[in-house]
């Protein structure tokens, strides 16, 4: 076991989940992301956070990949991981790499993730250099809300599922035909408005999916002796430095 840790002090352990809504206003996207979150919640454990990007979307710049990143030393400190910026990066690189489990969610805008969105999981790139494989066997999953019935939402979401692949995590399916994630059709109606039942059902499901599933992952690491990373423990990543002659 992880720390000669007992079956009992692991099953004690916190289960963090972080929620990510990806638009760039306060709308639909955040009130979904916020109702998976409280499902997860109700897995006994699970300790869940929201997150939405639009309230640091002037203070976000997007990668231009300029490679500075590529020259850092593998643990390089978190601070100043982007040499082209220092920005609200700075503050959100720690809460995702405290999370254990992630429910992503975006609006779909010319049937993909939002911009916003695609800023902040660019940026998360230095990580992959100097922290290779931090995020190895963590669970995600994914929402999208479309304003029409057939307007991208499960290549959304597949998007979504490709940068939890790209980081060496399990993506999580729903219930009622969920197979990509929750796919749902707002009709671009707010809130008050919002009357898609099978999509909230779907939303519903992939929280409740999350939530089961880090937990199931997290203790399944802790007593395999799987080390869990977090900013407080950093020091003892042995992730390997980034080569780039080995990369195509």
């Amino acid at each position: 076991m992880s720390d000669n840790l007992t079956l009992e002090e692991i099953k004690k352990t916190p289960i963090k989940i972080l929620g990510i809504s990806g638009s760039p206003r306060k709308g639909t996207t955040d009130y979904l992301t916020e109702i998976a979150l409280q499902e997860a919640a109700k897995i006994q454990g699970v300790e869940v956070e929201f997150l939405p990007l639009h309230k640091y979307r002037d203070n976000l710049r997007q990668c231009i990949q300029c490679e500075a990143c590529l020259r850092l030393e593998s643990g390089h400190p978190l601070d100043h991981l982007c040499a082209a910026y220092q920005d609200a990066m700075e503050e959100l690189i720690p809460k995702f790499i405290n999370a254990d489990g992630y429910i992503i969610a975006s609006p779909v805008y010319e049937m993909t993730y939002t911009p916003l969105l695609g800023s902040f999981m660019g940026r998360l790139r230095p990580l992959f250099r100097c922290y290779n494989g931090i995020h190895k066997n963590k669970v995600g999953g994914s929402i999208s809300v479309g304003g029409t019935r057939h307007g991208g939402e499960e290549n959304t979401c597949q998007g979504i599922n490709n940068f939890f692949l790209l980081n060496g995590m399990y993506c999580v399916s729903g219930d009622n035909g969920g197979y990509t994630g929750a796919c749902v059709w707002s009709k671009d109606k707010l809130p008050k408005d919002f009357d898609d039942e099978l999509g909230l059902a779907k939303v519903k499901d992939l929280g409740r999916r999350v939530g089961e599933l880090t937990k199931i992952v997290k203790y399944g690491r802790l007593l395999a002796g799987d080390p869990i990373i977090n900013t407080d423990n950093l020091e003892q990543f042995k992730g390997g430095k980034y080569d780039p002659t080995k990369v195509n």
